[in-house]
């Protein structure tokens, strides 16, 4: 419960990775320390959450393992309060 309020309270992004090295770029972001959940595969692309942390240090790792990554739906109250402003 406390793990859900610290991620809404920084917010989260689902992603979309696409590209050639799907495994490299999963074995690139566990090597990195960045936490990914809910991994799912849909026909040619994984989709995952990510905090926005992590995903700000993803660059040169999709770079690295030639992929493509997508946002797909973002989270949390950083991105609440940026709409209901």
């Amino acid at each position: 419960m406390v793990l859900k309020l610290l991620l809404y309270r920084k917010g989260m992004l689902r992603i979309s990775v696409t590209g050639e090295s799907y495994d490299r770029f999963l074995n690139l972001c566990a090597n990195h320390g960045i936490a990914l959940w809910n991994l799912e595969y849909h026909g040619n692309a994984y989709e995952m959450d990510i905090s926005v942390q992590g995903f700000r240090m993803l660059r040169p790792l999709v770079k690295k393992s030639r992929t493509r990554v997508r946002i797909i739906r973002r989270q949390g109250w950083r991105h609440e309060r940026y709409i209901f402003r």
